[in-house]
């Protein structure tokens, strides 16, 4: 077995580390050295990225983690926060036991009170196992193709019948342009969160993300239209061949007739989109597992857990 050591590094400065995103298959816009400048300019957390270097220099596994301290909460090491799961990228478990015993140690040293591993990985249960876990999530996704109504077949009947509502109604889906556009989907993203007594991530958060993601093509606005009015809005990621579906948001006329089916209409749209760039897994995100009627409703959509 070749020797391998775990180091600390900084992703935006040394590029084995997209690389290492890139190849493996578990690699998510979670991992990029772009998502972490993103919470690092938003938030201020202060990242800590473990990789395992061989011999020759390659790095062959990473553990991507933020600390930061809560008011309240105390400190806390994560992985990774704004995000539903981040898998440790790694091929040998050795390499996951190295990255593990590194992660305890650091914990220990920023004497940090909780630590969180979002992972969808058996293997690190064992590797883990002074965590407690828990089952809090399921992960919806769709696997696409390219042509779109072979996807839109999947979908149950009556989401395809509030697709064509909207449509015959006149609601236009367009594509974002602008700083102008983002900011009415964030003013349609606070609308929402608001009427579901959610606490919004603040504009800045979406302002980075446009900054350091729209120029490379993993990042697009959606809006959908009543007339002039804008009534819903996503902001969506695309990276390798994933889309994930993450930021929506509405105007409070959600249950009135002219704009029933909107939400439906943006979603599809969205999937569209995705597989015209070249997306081939479509990702709604998690849903507590308590929320039984959410995951009704993405299972409608052709999704599986």
């Amino acid at each position: 077995m070749k020797q391998t050591t775990v180091i600390q590094i900084d992703p935006s400065q040394d590029k084995r580390w997209d690389a290492l995103v890139m190849r493996h298959p578990d690699g998510l816009i979670y991992h990029h050295s772009l998502w972490k400048e993103v919470i690092e300019k938003t938030y201020g957390y202060d990242a800590k990225y473990f990789a395992v270097i061989d011999a020759a220099g390659e790095m062959k596994a990473g553990l991507p983690f933020f600390y930061f301290k809560r008011p309240l909460g105390g400190s806390r090491l994560i992985s990774l926060p704004l995000s539903d799961f981040c898998n440790p990228l790694f091929s040998e478990k050795a390499d996951l036991q190295q990255l593990c015993a590194a992660l305890f140690a650091e914990s220990r040293r920023c004497n940090a009170g909780y630590l969180e591993l979002r992972t969808t990985n058996t293997d690190c249960s064992a590797a883990l196992s002074q965590l407690a876990k828990k089952e809090l999530y399921a992960n919806h996704l769709l696997e696409l193709q390219p042509d779109p109504s072979r996807v839109l077949a999947t979908f149950t009947p009556d989401i395809r019948r509030a697709i064509r509502k909207a449509q015959k109604q006149g609601l236009r889906a367009v594509a974002g342009q602008n700083e102008a556009d983002l900011k009415t989907f964030y003013r349609l993203y606070v609308s929402l969160r608001k009427r579901h007594g959610l606490l919004p991530q603040p504009y800045a958060f979406f302002a980075n993300i446009r900054e350091l993601l729209e120029p490379s093509g993993a990042m697009f606005v959606t809006l959908v239209y009543n007339g002039e009015v804008a009534v819903a809005s996503t902001l969506n990621l695309l990276f390798k061949n994933r889309l994930y579906l993450l930021y929506a948001g509405s105007d409070a006329d959600a249950f009135q007739s002219k704009s029933q089916g909107r939400d439906h209409l943006i979603t599809w749209t969205d999937i569209v989109t995705g597989i015209e760039r070249g997306a081939e897994l479509c990702d709604f995100g998690r849903t507590a597992i308590g929320h039984t009627g959410l995951m009704r409703f993405k299972k409608k959509w052709g999704t599986s857990s």
